[in-house]
């Protein structure tokens, strides 16, 4: 059994947390504003901060936080979904911003000590990228509420409402700066969130996942048969 399947097990790995980053990033891209979209994409992402408590080494207190998060993560999506209020739709965005600014802190220290880069290590980078791009996406949807609009307009459907969806589908677009231009920032914060973003993104890439993968460790797994099998050089010998 490969090193890494215990610890998975154990939820001590960086790998469950990005299988649940992606499927929440699913479940809100794909869903847009539906109910049950709204619900399983944020409790999944307030799910997040528990799964970064412990392969993260950090103290109970964090692991209380997180549970904390996680009540409040999921009350505050089911009162969003069933009520259009929109103190409420703030209370939620600040509730998911405090979430994943905590999280990625967590994800830096812990990968700060790791004495040896291995592909552990990278995951737990590609975690804290994803959740570079939550934060956007969340922050976003925060100015948006705050100024009674959305902050992004679409180019390709003008006249169709800007969904939750649309917002982290923009925020991840300008992250990796692929920019297919099918929605623009129109306000002075939206331009602001997008070109920091833009900014982050890129200078996380290319100086802590770069990195990261260049001086990267990764163990070959040998099987005891291929071990015992003789070299070339020794079955060339007389």
């Amino acid at each position: 059994m490969r090193a890494w399947l215990p610890r998975f097990l154990r939820g001590e790995s960086f790998y469950p947390l990005f299988v649940l980053l992606l499927a929440s990033l699913v479940f809100i891209i794909a869903g847009g504003d539906r109910r049950w979209a709204v619900i399983v994409g944020h409790v999944l992402a307030a799910g997040s901060l528990l799964l970064v408590v412990k392969p993260a080494h950090a103290s109970r207190i964090w692991l209380a936080l997180g549970w904390v998060a996680l009540a409040l993560g999921v009350a505050a999506a089911l009162a969003q979904s069933l009520a259009e209020v929109r103190a409420l739709r703030v209370v939620a965005a600040v509730i998911f911003v405090v979430i994943l600014f905590s999280s990625l802190p967590l994800i830096l220290r812990r990968l700060a000590g790791h004495r040896n880069v291995t592909a552990e290590t990278i995951v737990g980078a590609l975690c804290a990228y994803l959740l570079i791009g939550m934060e956007f996406a969340v922050l976003h949807l925060l100015f948006s509420v705050a100024e009674g609009q959305a902050i992004i307009a679409s180019i390709v459907t003008p006249d169709a409402p800007i969904t939750r969806g649309d917002l982290y589908y923009h925020s991840f677009m300008t992250i990796t700066t692929v920019g297919y231009g099918d929605f623009v920032p129109i306000t002075g914060s939206a331009k602001t969130l997008s070109l920091l973003e833009s900014i982050l993104g890129q200078l996380f890439l290319i100086t802590v996942v770069a990195r990261l993968v260049s001086v990267a460790t990764f163990k070959r797994v040998i099987s005891p048969a291929m071990d015992a099998a003789p070299s070339e050089a020794e079955t060339q010998k007389p």
